[in-house]
């Protein structure tokens, strides 16, 4: 077992390269901004020697500092850095935290943004912070541990692009909320994939569905606010399952936020599985 190593080594441009090409497939984009200031210092010679080092992993891949590497090239100037080896790939999460990653960039599947924003308000759902709590911070590893425990949110996520209601905006919130509803309350998946199907491509609808009600919310440009537009998604598809006509989606910031959970007489009108 490969263990973990600490040196110091002079990073010649020609080296920087080469590092730059065991780069982890993880990384995040790159800042042409971050790479400029960085450039400048060492241009001016005032970059120094840190604590933050070029960090490759137990497959030799680099997980930090690509910002810096690509500066050490631009600007020419070989630079110091302390060159850590053998860390274990997950611990790419808490490196550099104020330029934070996001915990899209550790999903490696299609629809990764869909999937992160998902797990973000099935996060907040266990801590009873749904749908937000300006002081509570949801961090990439925790929306990466309930994507693994709840995957099941990830059939919801494919099913809210192929139903097209993605394209209407709030793509992980819907998707959340197919996963609930499906998986938490027990209600027909059948009747809850309609929902959204009818919702994203908006044909064979009446000007009573709650679908419609919400896709002319969400498509129109009124100004509402994106806890508005949660609030409207939460009544149309309860008012689907329960069976009501909704002409249009109303809420005021100065009511409740709208409970996620059906209510004993809501389960008996959406016939929940027990």
């Amino acid at each position: 077992m490969q263990s973990e190593t600490v040196t110091i080594e002079t990073v010649s441009p020609a080296q920087a390269q080469k590092y730059l090409n065991q780069a982890s497939p993880q990384q995040r984009n790159v800042s042409e901004k971050q790479v400029a200031h960085y450039a400048r210092l060492m241009t001016e010679e005032r970059f120094v020697l840190s604590n933050d080092a070029l960090v490759f992993d137990t497959k030799n891949q680099l997980i930090n500092c690509q910002h810096r590497l690509r500066a050490i090239i631009a600007s020419g100037k070989s630079q110091q850095f302390i060159v850590a080896r053998g860390f274990r790939p997950e611990s790419f999460v808490v490196m550099d935290r104020p330029f934070a990653r996001r915990t899209v960039q550790f999903i490696q599947r299609i629809y990764a943004s869909t999937a992160s924003n998902c797990a973000h308000f099935g996060v907040l759902w266990e801590r009873e912070a749904f749908p937000y709590t300006r002081d509570l911070k949801v961090e990439p590893q925790d929306c990466l541990e309930w994507l693994r425990k709840e995957d099941s949110a990830l059939r919801s996520v494919d099913c809210i692009h192929e139903t097209k209601a993605a394209r209407l905006g709030m793509a992980g919130f819907l998707a959340f909320l197919h996963w609930y509803y499906t998986n938490l309350e027990g209600c027909d998946p059948v009747t809850v994939d309609e929902f959204f199907y009818r919702l994203g491509d908006g044909v064979g609808m009446r000007v009573d569905d709650p679908e419609l009600a919400l896709r002319n919310r969400l498509i129109g440009r009124d100004g509402s606010s994106v806890r508005a537009r949660q609030a409207f998604a939460i009544k149309a598809i309860k008012a689907r399952l329960t069976g009501k006509s909704m002409r249009l989606c109303r809420w005021l910031a100065v009511e409740a936020f709208p409970e996620l959970e059906l209510s004993p007489s809501e389960k008996r009108a959406a016939e929940v599985k027990a």
